[in-house]
């Protein structure tokens, strides 16, 4: 019998990043409703997100098997604001929508690279017509 692949979501050196896929979905937002974040987020490698009126933008290159992760500052943030999460998914080309409760409910905590993160299935992702 085959064995069901399983993402590895051990605590790992998180590689320095490089911020165009931030950058892309934020020019996105930009170009399509004109508008600005109030609030960059940064952690010791950089910076990680944006906070909007409306929601919180974070941005990924790919979903790991059926896995995305956010910082667990990002869904403290979401819900203290009670905004949702939008994270671009650049492998799709597309914007997603994430409830913070949600995540808060049904993720698993790893750090990476000493930052904690929440790990959480993609499923819980509405998409956007963005």
């Amino acid at each position: 019998m085959t064995e069901k692949w399983k993402p590895t979501l051990d605590n790992t050196v998180q590689p320095t990043p490089t911020f165009k896929l931030l950058k892309k979905g934020a020019s996105k937002i930009f170009r399509k409703f004109g508008i600005f974040p109030i609030k960059a987020y940064y952690d010791n490698f950089g910076r990680w997100g944006f906070r909007y009126r409306q929601f919180l933008y974070v941005a990924k290159q790919e979903v790991y098997g059926n896995i995305v992760s956010v910082h667990e500052e990002a869904v403290l943030e979401a819900r203290k604001y009670q905004i949702g999460i939008v994270m671009w998914l650049d492998s799709a080309g597309k914007f997603y929508w994430f409830n913070p409760e949600e995540i808060d409910k049904n993720s698993e905590k790893n750090y990476k690279g000493g930052v904690p993160m929440l790990n959480f299935n993609i499923k819980l992702a509405k998409s956007l017509d963005w």
